[in-house]
């Protein structure tokens, strides 16, 4: 016996004619059909917005799409706010990629999303697309966000502690600058990865500089466990928790501290 297949994207039921479709995603209309036949009338399969593009919509037919211009007639809404408009389209088999990529980012994670279609030239495998009002699965995920850092030292070792509102991956330190009273210093090694606090091993800094860190996205790798990349992050001033050493300059008299607790032999020095 031949097993039916069943198209998982259409409901069937009975009329007083027989068997009908319904197409359970683009609300079209049930139509009049034979046992075991499959419901091919154009219709959106799913939507979506991509995990890593902000700016686009990709949505998946059921056929190849053609048309004079695939933008004629689309439309989007955000948050039930309708009149959005993409200003490009790019197809790839039955794939249509829409975008606007003058508007830098048109979606925010957590936005309720649709791609609306009033029919104008679209076809599908030939056929006229008719209307859509399809919910798009939006799977942007929130961006991390920096919460504090400081500086410390460790027998002897200098580290910076940074600390984010997600557990963090990177592949290493780069894109990341950290500073001295504006002058760049080194960094020789990174650790904490998957957890919220990411340190660097640094040196050259002392207890009286302003010590920052700042990141650059292009340049590095920095993400939270779920794939959302860290945007750019200006210099934040962090915490100074170096040891230091307060001594009175009895030659002066001026006190001065020394990150180190050295001052110069040649001078006669004594704690303050």
């Amino acid at each position: 016996m031949k097993k039916q297949i069943i198209n998982p994207y259409i409901r069937y039921g009975r009329t007083a004619q027989g068997l009908y479709a319904h197409n359970i995603g683009s609300g079209a209309h049930g139509r009049a059909v034979t046992i075991g036949e499959v419901d091919t009338s154009p219709r959106v399969i799913r939507a979506y917005i991509p995990a890593t593009t902000s700016d686009a919509v990709v949505v998946v037919f059921n056929g190849v799409p053609t048309a004079t211009s695939l933008l004629t007639g689309v439309s989007y809404s955000v948050n039930g706010i309708g009149g959005g408009t993409f200003d490009s389209v790019t197809v790839n088999g039955n794939e249509a990629t829409y975008s606007d990529r003058g508007e830098g980012s048109l979606f925010e994670p957590g936005d309720v999303v649709r791609w609306i279609y009033t029919p104008g030239d679209i076809l599908i495998d030939g056929e006229p697309l008719d209307a859509q009002d399809v919910l798009v699965d939006n799977q942007l995920k929130p961006a991390p966000v920096y919460v504090s850092g400081r500086i410390y030292e460790n027998v002897g070792v200098q580290y910076i502690e940074i600390t984010f509102n997600t557990a963090m991956t990177y592949l290493g330190f780069a894109g990341v600058t950290v500073k001295a009273d504006g002058d760049v210093r080194g960094i020789t090694a990174i650790s904490g990865d998957r957890t919220t606090k990411i340190t660097y091993t640094v040196n050259g800094f002392n207890p009286a500089n302003v010590a920052t860190w700042e990141y650059s996205e292009a340049a590095g790798s920095l993400e939270n466990i779920s794939g959302a990349l860290l945007p750019d992050v200006t210099p934040q001033t962090l915490t100074n928790e170096l040891p230091s050493q307060t001594l009175w300059d009895y030659v002066a008299p001026d006190p001065q501290t020394y990150w180190d607790g050295n001052p110069p032999a040649e001078t006669k020095w004594d704690l303050e």
